[in-house]
């Protein structure tokens, strides 16, 4: 329900024309804090906001290349479709923000709080996540070729249809999480916890999972075609297809026929 309602405020604010309000453009060019504002389409490239409080603030369709958001509060805010190319987030916070169709190649968010983030269909190429958080964020079909995950905590999040090309995901944390046809082509991911996770229909194909633990986690249609698995624990894995439980009205009809077939011919 939720996150039905956040997709109609996305689609609400895309249909209407973005204006930001000038006194709040005026207020981040004098150094000071814009919470609850409305910097949408505004061109803040370059600018230094580190450390500023932007709490719930919007930034749709805003211009953001090389910004500064060092340790900025950025929580709940909504930067729906902005472009974040070389910004630098660092230890910023995140959590509850709207990042989808975000354009945030080669970005920097190292330890920056993710948590339940709605982050569908962004472009993080290249970007750069060493030990950011992602617990229970929604990261659908996102873009994560080449970047530097590692050590970031996924725990919980939907990374389903999610693209991690060449990622390096050295100890990351996916417990729990849901990588359904998630691809990890040549990806990097030495010692990463992806206990309990949904990797149906993923793909490893020439990953490194030495020393990975998949434990119990659901593998039906897994391809780990050359994937380097030295030392990789998979106890209680599902790998097989599960295959569906037979009708019971059906079983009793079958029974049913045979008794009948077997009473005829007897009779006979």
């Amino acid at each position: 329900m939720i996150k039905q309602i956040l997709t109609s405020l996305i689609l609400l604010t895309s249909a209407t024309a973005l204006a930001y309000n000038d006194a709040d453009v005026r207020a981040v060019k004098a150094g000071l804090n814009v919470i609850n504002g409305d910097l949408s389409g505004a061109d803040l490239s370059g600018m230094n906001l580190s450390g500023r409080n932007f709490r719930g603030t919007s930034f749709v369709e805003a211009r953001l290349v090389k910004v500064n958001f060092d340790k900025a509060n950025l929580s709940e805010t909504n930067f729906y479709r902005a472009s974040l190319q070389e910004a630098t987030l660092k230890n910023a916070k995140l959590n509850g923000a709207i990042l989808n169709n975000v354009r945030a190649a080669k970005a920097n968010f190292t330890n920056c709080d993710l948590s339940k983030a709605l982050i569908n269909r962004a472009n993080f190429y290249r970007g750069t996540f060493i030990n950011a958080l992602f617990t229970g964020a929604d990261v659908q079909e996102c873009n994560f070729e080449n970047a530097n995950c590692d050590y970031t905590d996924f725990v919980g999040a939907n990374l389903n249809n999610a693209w991690f090309r060449k990622v390096n995901l050295r100890n990351t944390v996916m417990r729990g999480a849901n990588l359904f046809q998630a691809t990890f082509t040549e990806a990097k991911l030495p010692y990463g916890d992806l206990r309990e996770a949904n990797l149906a229909k993923a793909t490893f194909h020439k990953a490194n999972l030495n020393y990975a633990k998949l434990d119990k986690a659901i593998m039906t249609d897994t391809d780990l075609t050359n994937a380097s698995m030295q030392n990789t624990e998979f106890k209680r894995a599902i790998m097989k297809k599960i295959e569906p439980k037979p009708d019971t009205k059906d079983n009793e009809n079958k029974e049913t026929k045979k008794k009948d077939k077997k009473k005829t011919n007897d009779e006979k």
